[in-house]
């Protein structure tokens, strides 16, 4: 057990850094193109992006995953020959389907901005965002094949920290220049297209796998059957994902959009230790299904979920009650989605009680199941954002999409439960909330004092220090079980130095 938790909270820190950072350039990308672009040419940028993912999703075909696990395996058989020709096969594969949806998203680029979305501004930018798509696809690959390996520091230092400082750099110096909205996709493909360089760099001469140098053989109908129900599970997740940003472009101004999009943007910072620790935890839950350690998957199941809440609790509450201040910060077109950053705060809250629940039914070898769950909760999405935007416009939008998302992971969670019994929730969760409670009425009394001095900048960055300060104080004082003591000062020794 000791040995899978230090694993799993050592690569954590290393991908929390990296996300952290990642997350904080990344969202300073997007927060800097919504304040100098402004909320429509933001809600254009949304729209064309949200394309180019769904369509990366079709392109990958599954195979993110589907390396994810054999790589974890081969590499435990220590058949090295195996892995190098998932990764070659991989490789290949993904290229040639992305360039296809690359074609056709920019031959079809004028039908689809002029008469789904109404807007001809929107042509040019789909046809640039048509060339991003085969090298975010390439990009999504080499990070997963790092994830295999359990190379967290490489796939971070990708994905989390290269991309998004060049994009930041880039969009600056490209907008500076004059090139107004194309500043933000220009920064966005040449960011993609280096970090897709350097990552095969570092998979060819630092872990010396020697993908185009070396042919290896295998049969390509294996990892295909396997990814193929992982891609129509992923692309109806993507559908649930993305329907909100597409439908309120049908319905509405790309002005909504770009409100929506925007908090939205802010809100996901609450995913981020969902990403972190599920990074890590899929390819060491791949492992321990191989040597059929199901009872130390349990208990690491539960272990990493109730860390995934325990740290995402304080963050959603601050949000939730600092709605008003945070939004307050930018420009006051962006102050009309107060409302849906407490919604969206409060989804993300709900969803990382499930944990990783997503990845326990893959790896179990239950994909059929989870895509058997998605294909009705999507048909709800459509059918809900269809009745709702209209009417309530972006929080329309987000209701729907939270009842979405929290219905498909719970039933998830309680088939997991149902058929090999494991399952994330004890009542071990009640330690962080009663925990809380202390700094939450510090929070609420606290910003009423800052209202008089008017100085929102200052709580801000005040409050949430001395919030966590005094929530990891009860979280101590409640006795934490044996192996969240592990994990808590395992935590704490690589943010303050120690053992």
């Amino acid at each position: 057990m000791k040995d899978n938790l230090k694993l799993i909270v050592k690569n954590a820190g290393i991908s929390f850094g990296g996300q952290l950072g990642g997350t904080f350039f990344r969202t300073l990308y997007h927060l800097l193109i919504a304040n100098l672009l402004g909320a429509a040419s933001y809600g254009l940028y949304s729209l064309g992006l949200s394309i180019v993912n769904v369509l990366t999703v079709l392109s990958i075909f599954g195979l993110n995953m589907t390396a994810v696990k054999y790589i974890s395996e081969y590499m435990e058989k220590k058949d090295l020959e195996k892995t190098e020709w998932v990764i070659r096969f991989s490789i290949f594969f993904v290229f040639f389907l992305s360039l296809i949806f690359a074609m056709l998203m920019f031959f079809s680029s004028r039908e689809v901005s002029i008469y789904i979305f109404k807007n001809k501004d929107l042509v040019g930018l789909l046809r640039l965002f048509s060339l991003v798509l085969v090298f975010q696809a390439m990009l999504i690959m080499i990070v997963s094949f790092f994830r295999g390996f359990k190379e967290l520091k490489y796939s971070a230092f990708l994905k989390d920290i290269l991309q998004p400082i060049s994009s930041l750099g880039l969009f600056l110096f490209l907008y500076y220049l004059g090139f107004g909205l194309y500043s933000a996709v220009y920064a966005f493909l040449f960011s993609t297209l280096i970090s897709v360089f350097i990552g095969f760099y570092l998979l060819n001469y630092r872990l010396n796998i020697k993908v185009f140098l070396k042919k290896v053989k295998g049969d390509g109908k294996e990892l295909l059957k396997f990814s193929f129900p992982i891609l129509l599970l992923y692309f109806t997740v993507m559908i649930l994902n993305k329907t909100d940003i597409i439908m309120l472009g049908y319905f509405k101004t790309s002005k909504s959009v770009g409100i929506y999009s925007f908090v939205y943007r802010i809100s996901y910072l609450l995913f981020l230790f969902w990403f972190s620790f599920n990074s890590i935890f899929s390819p060491v839950l791949s492992s321990l299904f191989v040597k059929k350690e199901f009872v130390e998957a349990d208990k690491l199941f539960k272990i990493v979920s109730r860390w995934i809440f325990t740290l995402t609790l304080p963050f959603s509450v601050f949000f939730i009650v600092n709605s008003d201040i945070i939004l307050g910060v930018f420009k006051k077109e962006y102050r009309q989605g107060m409302v849906i950053l407490i919604i969206f705060s409060i989804i993300w809250l709900i969803l990382s009680f499930s944990g990783s629940v997503g990845n326990v039914l893959i790896m179990l070898g239950k994909r059929e199941k989870e895509l058997l769950f998605s294909v009705p909760m999507v048909l709800i999405n459509i059918v809900l954002n269809y009745l709702l935007i209209p009417k309530y416009g972006i929080v329309g939008a987000c209701i729907s999409t939270g009842v979405s998302l929290i219905g498909f992971n719970f039933i998830k969670m309680f088939y997991i439960k149902s058929v090999v019994g494991i399952f994330p929730l004890d009542r071990e969760y009640l330690k962080p909330i009663l925990s809380l409670i202390f700094p939450l009425a510090f929070i609420v009394i606290f910003k009423n004092f800052i209202y008089l001095l008017k100085a929102p900048f200052f709580f801000l960055v005040t409050a949430i220090f001395i919030e966590l300060a005094l929530y990891f104080l009860f979280l101590i004082i409640f006795k934490l079980p044996k192996e969240d003591q592990f994990v808590f000062h395992a935590i704490k020794g690589r943010i303050f130095g120690g053992s």
